[in-house]
């Protein structure tokens, strides 16, 4: 046998005796059969939110309507009162509110424009449930009707005046009796959105 042979014999009874101490040293023994793998149990499903109805408002709107419960949940609220000082304080402003839109008499201005015409301008046509409401409604009557007369006119315009003033007085009287149930802060508050002066 020639000695290149020799080598490459010996060379890969080498590798066989290796590879096979290796299969047999207890160091290097098979793993065991690893065990099937787990997966992590599912979260439950998060609960479905409940369905939500938006609800807007803007300044000057007014706590009136049907969210009014509501509105004066939120009040309680910022105001910080528990439901013991609620008790005294809710009469009151319900009070204010009620004297605040008892003023109202529906007047004021309404305009229209477009980039082809001059603006147009308009007395509101607003006719609160209100006595300043109705006795100015009298006067736009008057007003529209050429055959009333100035004499009436006058009459229907102190009508307004007089209903306005008393509307103002039991508005002020609410006023100072919730002012005087509530602290600084808590009447700056309203002052803000305007329920009291």
């Amino acid at each position: 046998m020639s000695p290149v042979r020799i080598a490459s014999v010996s060379l890969a009874s080498l590798i066989a005796m290796t590879a096979a101490t290796a299969r047999t040293t207890p160091d290097d023994a098979a793993p065991a059969a690893a065990e099937p793998r787990r997966e992590p149990a599912p979260a439950p499903p998060a609960p479905a939110a409940p369905a939500v109805k938006a609800v807007t408002g803007a300044g000057g709107v007014g706590f009136n309507g049907p969210n009014r419960k509501m509105q004066m949940e939120v009040l309680q609220i910022m105001l910080k009162l528990d439901d013991e000082a609620w008790k005294n304080v809710s009469p009151k402003l319900e009070k204010v509110l009620a004297a605040k839109n008892d003023v109202n008499t529906g007047a004021g201005m309404n305009w229209t424009t477009s980039s082809e015409r001059k603006p147009e301008f308009k007395p509101s046509a607003t006719k609160p449930d209100t006595a300043p409401g109705r006795a100015l409604q009298a006067v736009r009557e008057g007003v529209a009707d050429e055959t009333v007369s100035e004499e009436e006119l006058a009459k229907r315009m102190t009508a307004v005046r007089e209903t306005r003033k008393q509307a103002r007085a039991d508005y002020d009287a609410a006023q100072a009796e919730l002012i005087a149930a509530i602290t600084p802060r808590q009447q700056a508050f309203l002052m803000i959105l305007g329920m009291v002066e």
